[in-house]
């Protein structure tokens, strides 16, 4: 496991100074986060928002979905789980769940025998190990991005093209392991019921996400409501997804997957990241 160092910066109530110093932060996922279906964003882009700050100046504060250590590391000065996550009640990635609105990225999917929250889902162009990592439900070639995952039955070239995760010779299978079918694999019918989500979206026949938070640009939808800005459109696999543009650095965010980037911290959010304090 390799181990860097990372500035922390911690802010003082009702002042404007700050505290930095160093703290060790392992790069690799944390102990109860180590499925593949918990990652979805690369290590450089984990630690963008907690870079180092030179005396005189400003650090910056590490965002949702960041690995963390301590809570003063977190703009949102919450750290559970081993990630940062939104204040508030919400509950931390590899907590288990019924519904994705419980969760701070708000991603409840099957894990085994349970559904656990997720990570924060990766915008495309992040890494990824499959596509459950990416908010477009896209991985090829560890990069989220491209055609949405396969349903079971389709022709597959390894585990990242099936939804499933699974590609078993040539073709994508259902994980007989877990408990419901994960967002994106096909249903039908009654068979809602077998989406991890409790929602099949008829007019794809596909597993959608469930009610619960806004979706990202780049995310599976039914209606355009279901998207925190612009419309719910087809997309390039015949799919509605949420058609809008990512963000540059400085515009407000309500996750990394807004952000062109993949960064969305501060208090209020922007692309990017922000100070914790000024200089």
């Amino acid at each position: 496991m390799r181990r860097s160092f990372i500035v922390v910066c911690v802010s003082i109530p009702l002042a404007c100074g700050s505290a930095c110093g160093e703290e060790a932060v392992d790069l690799g996922a944390p102990s109860d986060a180590s499925s593949a279906g918990e990652g979805g964003t690369s290590e450089a882009s984990l630690l963008d928002g907690a870079s180092a700050c030179a005396p005189g100046q400003p650090g910056t504060c590490a965002p949702e979905g960041a690995i963390c250590t301590a809570p003063a590391s977190c703009c949102s000065n919450r750290c559970e789980s081993g990630y940062c996550v939104a204040s508030g009640t919400c509950t931390a990635p590899g907590s288990t769940c019924t519904t994705r609105s419980t969760c701070c990225s708000g991603r409840c999917e099957s894990k085994g025998s349970d559904r656990s929250c997720l990570n924060y889902c990766a915008a495309d162009g992040a890494h990824c190990d499959g596509p459950q990592d990416c908010c477009s439900l896209a991985c090829h070639a560890d990069h989220c991005g491209g055609l949405i995952c396969k349903t079971a039955g389709s022709t597959c070239a390894g585990n990242q093209d099936c939804c499933s995760s699974s590609c078993d010779n040539g073709l994508c299978a259902l994980d007989s392991s877990t408990v419901c079918r994960a967002s994106g694999e096909g249903c039908g019918g009654d068979a809602g019921d077998a989406c991890c989500s409790g929602v099949c979206a008829l007019m794809t026949g596909r597993c959608d996400l469930g009610p619960g938070a806004c979706r990202q640009p780049g995310t599976p939808c039914v209606v355009s409501g279901d998207c925190c800005r612009g419309q719910c459109q087809p997309g390039p696999s015949a799919v509605p997804i949420c058609t809008s543009q990512c963000l540059a650095d400085g515009a407000d965010c309500n996750s990394a997957g807004d952000c062109c980037t993949g960064v969305c911290s501060g208090s209020p959010a922007k692309c990017g990241g922000q100070t914790c304090a000024d200089p």
